[in-house]
Order: structure tokens, then C-alpha cells, then sequence
């Protein structure tokens, strides 16, 4: 389950909400909308504007999901072996722009102004590398930095 927490007062938590995701492991909230990273269930993408009350509004499940950001319309979710960018103008019909194969799991990410800088690690080899692409356009993310 996943908690909402009045943290106004710490020495008197108050939970005010929760709701029902399998396997939760990562968040952002961003304008009263939770993005949940769910493992094997994917992304999902919850209301919580009235934390009394929240509701699912989609998903997305690319596959396994080891970490993901928002910026402006744009989620970011890294899976077992890339990311994907997706559109979040609409919430209810997310759509993905595109795909990229980084050769590793992502597991963390952050943008700053047009560029996209990831984490990734690879299980096999057991080595980790940092990431950065340009996302100016979003359906063809172009690689620019690979550091090993």
C-alpha cells in the first residue's frame, strides 16, 4: 500500500490517505499527481489531489521499472535494459514517444534543461555507467556522453 502522510506537525504524523499499488518502490509527485514505480506492474499514475480520497488514472508497463522522473509533460522510466519517454500531456492516455537501449538497467535519472543524465548498471558485467542525452526532441533521444 501507499500512504499519505500529513507531515505538517512531525511529532504527530497523521495519515489522511493510502491506496492499493503492488510492489511500490519509487515516487514523484508532481501538481497532486503520484507517479509510482511498481516493479513488474510498471508505472502507476494516481490523483492525489484530494488525499482523502485518491484515484488510479493509468499506467504504463514497459517491463520492469527500476526508476523514473518527471519534467514538464515528459515521464521518464528506466526498465530492465533502456528508458522510455513518455508523453503525460493527457494523463488518462499516456503515450510513448520513444524507446532507448542503454545495454544496462537504469536505475536513476535527472534533467536539466534539455539534457537527460542516467544511471545505469549492468548485472552481467557488473559494472555501472553514467548516461547523457539530448532530449530536445523526445521521439529521438540523441546520445552524447558515455561515461564508463
Amino acid at each position: 500500500r501507499v500512504h499519505i502522510i500529513d507531515i505538517s506537525d512531525p511529532m504527530n504524523l497523521l495519515e489522511i490517505g493510502n491506496f492499493t499499488v503492488n510492489l511500490p518502490h519509487y515516487f514523484e509527485v508532481e501538481n497532486a499527481i503520484a507517479y509510482i514505480a511498481a516493479w513488474n506492474q510498471g508505472v502507476q499514475i494516481f490523483n492525489v489531489s484530494n488525499p482523502n480520497s485518491p484515484y488510479k488514472m493509468s499506467e504504463f508497463r514497459p517491463g520492469i521499472v527500476g526508476a523514473l522522473t518527471v519534467q514538464d509533460n515528459f515521464l521518464f522510466v528506466g526498465s530492465e535494459e533502456g528508458f522510455n519517454i513518455i508523453d503525460i500531456s493527457n494523463l488518462v492516455l499516456p503515450e510513448n514517444l520513444s524507446y532507448f537501449y542503454t545495454g544496462g538497467n537504469v536505475h536513476d535519472f535527472f534533467v536539466i534543461e534539455s539534457l537527460l543524465y542516467i544511471m545505469t548498471w549492468n548485472s552481467t558485467s557488473d559494472s555501472s555507467w553514467i548516461k547523457i542525452f539530448n532530449i530536445t526532441n523526445p521521439e529521438q533521444p540523441e546520445e552524447l556522453v558515455n561515461l564508463f
